[in-house]
């Protein structure tokens, strides 16, 4: 019990150990055979709010000891109660840390809201109601209001990241390989399967003069049209 009790200090969503520290307490109430332990330990992941220990709350219904099941219950309901303004903020929802759109999950408890990508609810922030996805040099701030700015290439590096971007802004950028960045973060949104989104109806703008070859517009192209801006 007391090393259980020392976790629930790391149940902090800004501690880089957020999610180790769930996946213990979940071990706790799955695998120790101290109903007590398991009872504190459901409990613990109640006190989340988070909707990714939602399973093995589930699970936790059917232990056979009532002091668990009692307790699993009104973690389940802690979690219910923290789903309230996700569900009334659905529309506008991404998650501050993965950059994705949520999803609904329908169980016998009720229905339960969470990033798409990395199953958490504590995570998603509201009044987001447009992503943009930046090549270039981005200028811009991370966040606008209601609009989200995010880097889609690394020059440094040359990775490409993946999000649920409404719309993608090629902008100019001194010694940066256009070829190189639009062809990789094309091919990291394809890939994307559960993509709610498809590359079809994102629109791509044009932001200042960007020297765009032949074969990158033909990349382009794939997406939602191209238009240019300001």
């Amino acid at each position: 019990m007391i090393a259980l009790n020392g976790l629930r200090d790391g149940l902090d969503p800004e501690s880089p150990e957020y999610g180790d520290v769930i996946k213990k307490i979940t071990g706790y109430l799955r695998d120790s055979s101290d109903p007590e332990v398991r009872a504190r330990a459901a409990d613990y992941l109640g006190e989340t709010g988070d909707a990714v220990v939602l399973d093995a709350l589930r699970e936790a219904l059917n232990d056979p000891h009532e002091t668990v099941r009692v307790a699993a219950r009104r973690a389940i309901e802690r979690l219910k109660k923290a789903q309230r303004p996700l569900k009334d903020n659905y529309g506008t929802l991404i998650c501050g840390r993965d950059l994705f759109r949520p999803k609904k999950i329908r169980t016998r408890e009720g229905q339960f809201v969470v990033c798409r990508v990395c199953g958490h609810s504590k995570f998603l922030e509201d009044g987001v109601k447009e992503v943009v996805g930046i090549i270039g040099d981005a200028e811009y701030s991370w966040r606008q209001e209601d609009r989200l700015f995010i880097s889609m290439w690394d020059e440094k590096t040359k990775n490409a990241r993946n999000a649920d971007i409404d719309t993608l802004w090629i902008t100019e950028a001194d010694d940066l390989n256009y070829g190189w960045a639009i062809d990789a973060v094309y091919q990291k949104l394809q890939n994307d399967v559960t993509r709610a989104k498809p590359i079809s109806e994102i629109p791509v703008i044009i932001k200042g003069v960007p020297e765009l070859s032949e074969e990158e517009i033909e990349i382009l192209q794939n997406f939602g049209g191209i238009k240019n801006g300001i």
